[in-house]
């Protein structure tokens, strides 16, 4: 009987669990992960004075590459790089859920910020890389799909 209800108890916190998973991956402009791949939320693009504000240089990134807004370069959470074990300078595919538009972009710095982040982007782009994904400026957001490449040697 014991065991029984030891079952039971598990079985309820699972579902608790899972319910209140599934309630957060439903949660508007909440970023959610599908996989060990991709990711999809908002992608933001983020200047030289943005970057300045939020109380960095904005002349060196993460990776130490010299920031340049005309590059088609991007900035991930480091849980994200970490899980998924990209190293700076490596490539993620990003796609514009709303036009299909893709872009490989080479990962060079750590963002977007907390305060961002919580409110359903996973992705910083440079204004380069917003424009050639169908993004306009005057917008600031995009719904994106953000995929990480397999490393060479996985090919």
């Amino acid at each position: 009987m014991k065991d029984v209800l030891t079952l039971l108890t598990y079985i309820g916190f699972a579902s608790v669990i899972l319910a209140t998973v599934a309630i957060a991956d439903s949660t508007p402009g909440r970023a959610t992960a599908t996989s060990n791949r991709w990711i999809a939320g908002m992608a933001t693009y983020y200047t030289v004075s943005s970057a300045r504000s939020e109380g960095t240089s904005g002349i060196l990134t993460a990776s130490g590459k010299r920031y340049d807004e005309s590059k088609m370069t991007c900035a991930l959470p480091k849980q994200t790089a970490q899980a998924w074990g990209l190293k700076f300078g490596q490539k993620v595919r990003v796609t514009n859920m709303a036009n299909g538009r893709t872009a490989l972009l080479t990962y060079t710095d750590r963002g977007p910020g907390l305060k961002s982040r919580s409110q359903g982007t996973i992705i910083d782009l440079t204004p380069a890389a917003f424009r050639a994904l169908g993004g306009k400026l005057a917008a600031g957001k995009i719904k994106v799909k953000v995929e990480r490449k397999k490393p060479c040697s996985q090919n």
